[in-house]
């Protein structure tokens, strides 16, 4: 993987940790032999699909649609984000923000990993992701993970049977590693298309 000052990274994935009472999180997962880091990344983009979609559609609230796609649409801070972690050393980042969590290994209960979901991008303005992973922790219960990347899905489908399969901890797989980008087929996507 990338280096960083010399030593080389532990293997990791981003995902968009996703809840129904709270917002939604990109984290950048660490995993490392005794514990995984999910160092945060970003904010998810709560509303920005929709918000566009509305601006595009030719309604009468399009240039408040527009605003508030603008508004909603964290890509920007979340790209500063993602480069201040690409030059920040790995031991630096574990306590750099109150959103960080460690978690050891030994408390996994249960991993499983799903399709995509236009549903699931619909309700969590998930729009990107290429699989999901759902996790149960000890420590702080279940994680609900939209994998964002082919490349990070294959690479978490093989890293997470391993090492929890390791600790007995049975991992579901209930898809094959996808081989190319799967697009966003929710109504918000769909009505950006059409009216693009």
């Amino acid at each position: 993987m990338s280096e960083d000052g010399g030593a080389a990274l532990p293997p990791f994935f981003h995902a968009l940790a996703t809840f129904s009472c709270k917002a939604n999180r990109l984290y950048r997962v660490y995993l490392l032999p005794q514990e995984w880091v999910f160092v945060w990344a970003g904010k998810g983009g709560e509303g920005a699909a929709g918000a566009l979609a509305t601006a595009r559609s030719g309604a009468p609230a399009r240039g408040l649609g527009a605003a508030l796609a603008r508004v909603l649409d964290p890509t920007e801070q979340n790209l500063a984000r993602l480069e201040k972690l690409d030059s920040t050393p790995f031991e630096a980042q574990i306590a750099d923000h109150p959103l960080n969590l460690r978690l050891p290994v030994a408390g996994f209960t249960e991993a499983r990993f799903c399709p995509r979901s236009d549903a699931h991008a619909r309700l969590f303005s998930d729009h990107h992701h290429q699989a999901r992973l759902f996790l149960r922790h000890r420590a702080v219960g279940k994680y609900r993970l939209g994998l964002q990347t082919v490349e990070e899905t294959q690479l978490a489908m093989r890293e997470v049977p391993r090492r929890l399969g390791a600790l007995g901890v049975v991992v579901r797989l209930e898809l094959a590693p996808p081989e190319r980008e799967q697009p966003c087929g929710c109504v918000f996507c769909r009505r950006i298309r059409e009216g693009a």
